[in-house]
């Protein structure tokens, strides 16, 4: 069997047989940490003790709004509209988090207007919570684009304005 690289968003196999994706990899991919299908996140891992999970797997199927999550996630904190908007057509959830932190906050807190705008415009929003978040999202976006002190304040209240619908 040919040997894999446990990174962040792969699906991996414990050694009793759960599925997980690696949420995060640590000691130069020493130890890794999972999140299961049910949320659930594990201890440290051995890496080596992990196999690569296939779609024939029981489960894998539950494991891929995980991974998208994580994928929009990380396209928000580099700033990646196109990626967003592509990642939300095929599932993923505008609520994903990575570190207890949604996307929309790793956006603003690094200056990604365009990203914010994405994710607060997700077309499977409905009009009740975009009518909602319109202003907040304004908001954001002008302080975003004032300085870096503005910026943390702003995502903060833009993450809670969105935490709150």
């Amino acid at each position: 069997e040919e040997a894999w690289s446990v990174k962040v968003g792969a699906i991996a196999k414990t050694a009793e047989g759960k599925l997980g994706v690696v949420t995060v990899v640590l000691r130069s991919g020493i130890e890794v940490r999972l999140r299961f299908a049910d949320g659930e996140a594990s201890g440290y891992i051995v890496a080596a003790s992990l196999t690569q999970a296939t779609p024939s797997d029981a489960g894998y199927d539950a494991l891929l709004p995980v991974v998208l999550g994580l994928q929009l996630v990380d396209a928000a904190g580099a700033g990646d509209a196109a990626a967003i908007e592509r990642l939300a057509a095929e599932g993923a959830s505008p609520d994903a988090k990575h570190y207890g932190q949604p996307a929309v906050y790793q956006a603003a807190a690094n200056g990604h207007a365009g990203a914010v705008s994405a994710l607060v415009w997700l077309p499977f929003r409905t009009r009740a919570v975009v009518a909602k978040i319109q202003i907040t999202a304004k908001n954001c976006c002008s302080a975003l684009l004032r300085g870096w002190r503005v910026i943390r304040t702003s995502a903060v209240t833009c993450w809670s304005a969105l935490a709150a619908k």
